[in-house]
């Protein structure tokens, strides 16, 4: 029996070698068939296959078809040496090639055959293809309607360029004009969220298309912040500054850094470049600073991580796993961000006994949670991302989004953790290669009777391409000096007509607003003033009134200076003093040569002090006082001009009329003239006139159509002998008055108006 198996055994080996001496594995090459035009526009294509030995196995299936043609079907046909392989189900014009791979099928040996060769196995199907590129590959959009601006080009030999999808798209720079899919090589990209761009170009003459794709990352417009400026003064508390939520986008930087701090206090200085969404602002010293605050666009999908097994919270102490760990290869080396962290289903009976911590493959460490929460947890789910908001350190947190949090005092995780740690900071303390192996550390630090679990382990969100930052939005800063009044405005006593005008001295860092206020009943309201009519100045330290009215008299003027803090200046009166009001009155207006008259005066509504008289536009030397005195002679117009106490101007009075009784000749007057009727008439008597040797004369009274009304004979006895006279019965009018001597000769005639 045993010589039986080694003879067996001796003969299946000499067979085996018989049988396989000198044999090789197949090998095969495909080629154009020969009769296969290039290019073509008819399908299918036809390629030769020619293995070197029969071949077993070898089917419709087991050609490789590439190329930008895309075609779908390969039948084969033939054998057992030379095949046939038909190509069909091109869509589109392109190149068709066609491979074996190696191991498809095997000689009667069963050895498998080699890989094909090939001298020109590549066809053109549909005529030449479409040649299609795009730049940029890979950018950052611009923000709808503003810049910056961000062109995509396609060029190629292609007619027709059709870009896709259409959203975030335009035809201008400012991206304003949407995109509507017509041909055109330049699109403008704008979109709101990361976009993978398609163009597609197309050959008219035959058909042929082509394409490639362009990315495009978010660009968020400028951060709204709250507030816009601030006008702080020196010494005033921080004011917090904020990034208003609303666009999709990551947390901010802020830049310059001086004068930003990180805590309400303003004990904390900003770090340049750190992203968040607030910060508390107080420079020093007084002066203006602007601020410029720019958000980085979300990137795309994230790469991410996951280490899914439970984690189990024991009453105190490590947890178990201790650590979780997450493997990750293939980030890039350098510029990948840690975008969030996320704890699968979180319960734990006391949640503030949690502390978790998460560690870089380069040993860098991050404070998840610690010391926070304060009641139970309940299946949460806590996504830890920079540019949230912070956990309540007392109450509940329910499953939310919430910034990296440390709490208390430093805790202990226990080797292989990293120990006694204090550490706040947020995700982007993560920095250099993100390749290896992350960390997870939990422990319980309390160990008295609360426990917990995370039920579903942990995710890891990574970020591998470059942020697009937003435009800046500026924000002013703006810190002086309280404004302090130094000066307060006075009260103004001034005369109607004139001008007016209220200082006020401030002190202070400044750059200080101010505007001049009016009340009109005593300050029980005050109103703005505005430039124009008599009013100017009204928004600088010095109000100017011109000109001044009487119906200004008694309001109330302050000023009110607004600066980094506001203040109001006290009221200062104005008194308007009126020009002196001049009346005159004379009695009687007309004389004869025996009388006078007297004019008077009466100022208002203060007493003169000064007095001047004027004959026909002439002063009058010497004439003072209030009242004056006319003797017969001096016919004319009188008027007075007066100061008061006030010294507002010169009042003026009215003028008076003067007027000697009415006389054709110096020797005959008549007086009064006018009269109501009675008059006397009156003759110089002159002894040495030749005329007048003879005493005796006639009156002669005509009226205004030189009828006689009235003739009396008299002796003249005295000089200015005086002969009344009665007219009344004859009523009003003008009436002349005729004088003659004893031999008829007129002596004089006077004209006498009755009224």
């Amino acid at each position: 029996m045993r010589k039986l198996l080694l003879l067996t055994i001796t003969a299946f080996f000499l067979f085996s070698f018989l049988t396989t001496n000198g044999q090789t594995n197949p090998t095969v090459s495909i080629n154009q068939a020969a009769v296969q035009p290039d290019p073509t526009n008819v399908a299918p294509i036809n390629f030769t296959v020619i293995f070197d030995q029969p071949v077993i196995g070898f089917a419709t299936g087991d050609i490789v078809i590439t190329g930008t043609a895309g075609a779908l079907v390969a039948v084969v046909t033939g054998g057992p040496t030379l095949f046939n392989v038909s190509i069909s189900g091109m869509p589109s014009c392109g190149t068709v090639i066609a491979n074996i791979p190696a191991g498809v099928c095997t000689n009667t040996l069963t050895q498998p055959n080699l890989a094909s060769t090939s001298l020109d196995n590549t066809v053109t199907y549909g005529g030449l293809p479409a040649i299609v590129n795009v730049t940029p590959v890979t950018s950052c959009g611009g923000v709808t309607g503003s810049g910056p601006c961000n062109p995509l080009t396609a060029s190629g030999n292609a007619d027709i360029y059709i870009w896709s999808p259409l959203a975030g798209l335009y035809t201008d720079c400012a991206h304003t004009i949407p995109y509507t899919g017509t041909n055109t090589t330049t699109v403008y990209a704008a979109p709101t969220v990361y976009t993978v761009y398609t163009v597609t170009g197309t050959l008219i003459a035959s058909g042929c298309i082509n394409f490639v794709t362009a990315t495009v990352k978010y660009t968020p417009p400028a951060p709204v912040i709250t507030p816009s400026s601030v006008n702080m003064c020196l010494g005033d508390p921080p004011v917090k500054l904020k990034v208003t939520a609303g666009i999709p986008a990551g947390p901010a930087i802020w830049s310059p850094a001086p004068g930003l701090f990180w805590d309400a206090a303003a004990t904390i200085p900003y770090v340049a470049g750190t992203p968040t969404d607030s910060v508390w602002t107080r420079p020093s010293p007084a002066g203006v600073y602007t601020y410029q605050v720019t958000v980085p666009g979300i990137p795309g999908p994230p790469i991410w991580g996951s280490n899914p097994a439970p984690i189990s919270i024991p009453v105190g102490g490590a947890a178990s796993l201790y650590s979780s760990d997450i493997i990750k290869f293939g980030l890039p080396l350098t510029g990948s961000r840690v975008r969030s962290v996320v704890l699968h289903g979180v319960s734990h009976t006391r949640s503030s006994d949690i502390d978790v911590l998460l560690q870089s493959p380069s040993g860098q460490s991050v404070m998840l949670m610690s010391d926070v929460g304060g009641s139970n947890a309940i299946n949460a789910t806590y996504t830890f991302a920079d540019w949230s908001a912070p956990m309540s350190l007392t109450a509940a947190n329910p499953t939310g989004t919430y910034s990296p949090i440390n709490s208390g005092t430093p805790d202990n995780f226990p080797p292989p953790g990293p120990g006694s740690v204090n550490i706040s900071s947020g995700l982007n303390t993560f920095t250099g290669n993100f390749n290896g192996t992350w960390k997870l550390f939990v422990v319980d630090d309390d160990g008295t009777s609360d426990q917990g679990v995370i039920s579903g382990g942990y995710t890891i969100n990574f970020d591998t391409a470059s942020y697009c930052y937003s435009p800046p939005r500026s924000v002013t800063v703006t810190v002086g000096q309280a404004p302090v009044i130094t000066t307060q405005p006075v009260d103004r006593a001034v005369c109607a007509g004139s001008s007016a005008s209220f200082n006020v001295g401030v002190a202070g860092g400044g750059p200080f607003a101010y505007q001049w206020q009016i009340s009109s009943n005593g300050g029980a309201t005050w109103n703005n003033i505005t430039n124009g009519g008599q009013y100017s100045g009204v928004s600088t330290a010095t109000l100017t009134i011109n000109p001044v009215s009487a119906g200004m008299n008694g309001n109330l003027f302050k000023l009110a200076v607004a600066g980094c803090s506001n203040t109001t200046s006290s009221a200062a009166l104005l008194t308007i003093n009126p020009i002196p009001t001049v009346s005159i009155t004379a009695n009687p207006l007309v004389i004869g040569p025996t009388q006078t008259s007297t004019i008077t005066s009466t100022v208002t509504p203060n007493p003169a002090t000064s007095n001047t008289w004027y004959y026909n536009n002439a002063v009058l030397p010497g004439e003072i006082s209030p009242s004056l005195l006319v003797n017969y002679g001096s016919p004319g117009d009188y008027q007075l001009k007066v100061t008061d106490a006030n010294n507002c101007g010169v009042g003026v009075s009215n003028i008076v009329t003067i007027a000697n009784s009415f006389a054709l000749n110096r020797n005959m007057y008549s007086y009064p003239n006018p009269s109501g009727g009675i008059f006397q008439v009156i003759y110089l008597h002159d002894p040495s006139s030749p005329t007048n040797n003879t005493l005796q004369r006639s009156l002669t009274v005509y009226n205004n159509w030189g009828g006689k009304i009235i003739t009396r004979i008299f002796p003249q006895t005295t000089s200015y002998q005086k002969i009344d006279v009665d007219v009344r019965a004859y009523g009003k009018g003008i009436f002349w008055v005729e004088l003659r001597d004893a031999n008829g000769t007129r002596l004089g005639m006077n004209r006498v108006v009755v009224q």
